[in-house]
């Protein structure tokens, strides 16, 4: 008699065991993940390109390392899991399989509806095209990605290239994203980083001189002076570093003190140079209104513009050494 035996095709580690499995799951959320960066890298490029360079930029190299780790990881666990992988999965494979299925789905949905949304109401309601832009090219790589992994998850077809080919062509624009961010914004990150650094020790002059003026009851006769005074160590270190570079410089008593009954207003000067401009600087910038001979209590408006500004500044004491509010 002869027994009919189900030939079987699959081969390895069961699809149910938990080597596989973890695999599995690290696979779709390494891509998940990688996905989503790459978005938020692409949001940061057409920013650049359309707007010009913020100081938001800067948060493109951290994004740019995340992805760099991510990439190798996502394609290595596809990998390794690709040569276990079945196209009929069962049990805890099918569980993770129909899961990130369907968040990686409604992800990119979201993508299409919002990139068709966006270009809609660029090209006829709003007058922020470039807001438009960035928003739709966002979009569309979302829905892309996302559309890219699900067909990977939903149709792995072992006996095919297909695997192969969108993993080749989730490489190609998560590698055009690196490249544009790390030409682009990432670039211009370092070398605007001595501005940035003026900006911190700019942002940081009425702490420093007030804090000094508290204890020693006068102004510091350099900035060095009141720099180590402080036990900011972010601050001092921005401070000394553009005060060596030339980018910061201090003036004190630039006009003789004036006294009254219950407090003593101090005046100096303090000068601050940027290479480039940069339109988001000084954004959160504050302090009292200027005085009638242009002094202020605190740095108002920081310039936005390449070159060297000079700003008159106040302080003013209280007999009892107590500062008047802001």
């Amino acid at each position: 008699m002869i027994k009919n035996k189900r030939a079987s095709t699959d081969t390895g580690p069961q699809s149910n065991s938990p080597a596989v499995a973890i695999f599995q799951w690290l696979t779709y959320a390494f891509w998940g993940w990688t996905a989503a960066l790459t978005a938020a890298l692409v949001t940061i490029v057409a920013n650049f390109v359309l707007d010009g360079y913020s100081s938001d930029v800067a948060s493109s190299i951290l994004i740019i390392v995340a992805v760099v780790v991510l990439l190798p990881l996502a394609l290595i666990f596809d990998h390794v899991f690709s040569r276990h992988e079945r196209d009929h999965k069962t049990g805890i494979g099918m569980l993770l399989m129909v899961l990130h299925a369907v968040i990686f789905a409604l992800v990119a949905v979201g993508g299409l509806a919002t990139a068709l949304f966006s270009g809609v109401n660029a090209v006829l309601f709003s007058d922020d095209i470039n807001g438009n832009l960035t928003a739709l090219a966002t979009a569309a790589t979302v829905m892309v990605l996302f559309g890219l992994i699900f067909l990977r998850i939903m149709r792995p077809v072992t006996k095919s290239g297909l695997r192969t080919v969108v993993r080749s062509v989730l490489l190609l624009i998560v590698g055009a994203a690196l490249v544009g961010a790390i030409v682009g914004p990432a670039a211009q990150a370092v070398v605007r980083q001595q501005d940035e650094r003026t900006l911190r020790a700019l942002q940081n002059v009425d702490f420093v001189i007030g804090n000094y003026v508290i204890k020693q009851k006068s102004l510091p006769d350099t900035f060095q002076d009141a720099a180590r005074e402080t036990s900011d160590d972010t601050s001092r270190e921005a401070i000394e570093r553009s005060l060596t570079d030339g980018r910061l410089t201090y003036t004190a008593n630039i006009r003789e003190p004036l006294k009254a009954e219950f407090e003593t207003t101090l005046y100096y000067e303090v000068c601050a140079t940027f290479d480039f401009a940069d339109k988001d600087r000084g954004q959160f910038s504050f302090g009292l209104k200027a005085d009638n001979d242009g002094f202020t209590q605190g740095i108002t408006d920081i310039s936005r513009d390449a070159g060297q500004t000079c700003y008159s500044l106040k302080y003013v004491m209280m007999k009892d050494n107590v500062v008047r509010p802001l």
